[in-house]
């Protein structure tokens, strides 16, 4: 039940949860977040339960948990463990679409599909235990289709019943996207300081004469947490360590060792001790106790 649903039209309102329920636009009738960790999240309700902050096409949404059941008042500190919270953890690493549902004076109001931009731990205003904050973005719909895709007839000795066809001349859109300008020259000093080898696993991926890494941003520069282009914002890494850092499962501690979900890092099928720092690379240790704090708490 992800993405849109068949007959369900944006802004179609529900005058209960047991009739948004019965759609099967938000398949829970208490819970918030509908969705595991091993799938991801299909949808989630604004309530009024939480903290959320609600922008219309942008919002924060609040995760679950840390709530006394019988006072609602907030008693521990979220967690990403949390099922809902693990939820939209995979959905924002996956890029899957999540469905939206506001409470209205008139019951629920679908209001379309909206992708997980960006996740941290925070602490809400004035209060004393901290919630995951999710930033959700709408999905633009209103775009030009600028040719429609030709489906696929592929012949039952090549096409495996379970395998999806695909489109041989997928659809184009003409859309537009407010990015970042970053300074590629920050960038580009860290990786040929590290002769393009990670930081974290040592692999230099050879290519040709030269050679591939990325510029990771310890603190990342947009949505929540609002980082600095600066080279002691910036780590060299290889493609696999930026996606683990990135969504949270590898960080780095005070003492600059590295730890994978939770454990001493294994990266490569070895161990990985701690980080490599060259002595002209000055690395903000207030970037990484932000990437620690916004993933691990």
């Amino acid at each position: 039940m992800f993405g849109e649903i068949a007959g369900v039209d944006e802004g179609w309102i529900y005058p209960s949860r047991r009739a948004a329920y019965d759609a099967d636009v938000h398949r829970a009738l208490q819970s918030g977040i509908v969705g595991t960790g091993a799938t991801g999240a299909e949808s989630v309700v604004l309530s009024g339960g939480y903290p959320d902050i609600d922008e219309g096409s942008r919002l924060l949404y609040t995760g679950h948990g840390g709530l006394d059941r019988a006072t609602r008042n907030p008693i521990a500190h979220q967690t990403f463990e949390a099922p809902g919270n693990a939820a939209l953890e995979t959905s924002r690493i996956q890029g899957m679409a999540v469905r939206v549902i506001r409470k209205v004076e008139a019951g629920y109001r679908y209001d379309g599909l909206y992708r997980v931009e960006e996740s941290m731990l925070v602490y809400p205003e004035g209060k004393p235990f901290k919630v995951c904050r999710f930033e959700m973005v709408k999905i633009d719909k209103t775009v030009d289709a600028l040719y429609t895709p030709i489906e696929a007839v592929v012949s039952a000795e090549v096409q495996h019943p379970d395998q999806p066809i695909g489109n041989p001349v997928p659809g184009r859109r003409s859309t537009s996207v407010q990015r970042i300008i970053r300074a590629t020259k920050v960038s580009d000093w860290v990786k040929d300081l590290y002769d393009n080898t990670c930081q974290m696993c040592g692999i230099r991926l050879a290519v040709g004469k030269g050679a591939y890494s990325e510029g990771a941003h310890i603190q990342a520069l947009g949505g929540l947490h609002q980082g600095e282009d600066r080279v002691e914002n910036m780590l060299c890494l290889c493609p696999n360590c930026h996606v683990l850092f990135d969504a949270g499962a590898l960080v780095v501690q005070e003492d600059r060792s590295l730890q994978l979900n939770g454990a001493p890092a294994v990266l490569n099928g070895k161990p990985a001790d701690k980080l490599h720092v060259h002595n002209l690379h000055i690395i903000g240790d207030e970037f990484l106790t932000h990437h620690r704090e916004a993933h691990q708490g």
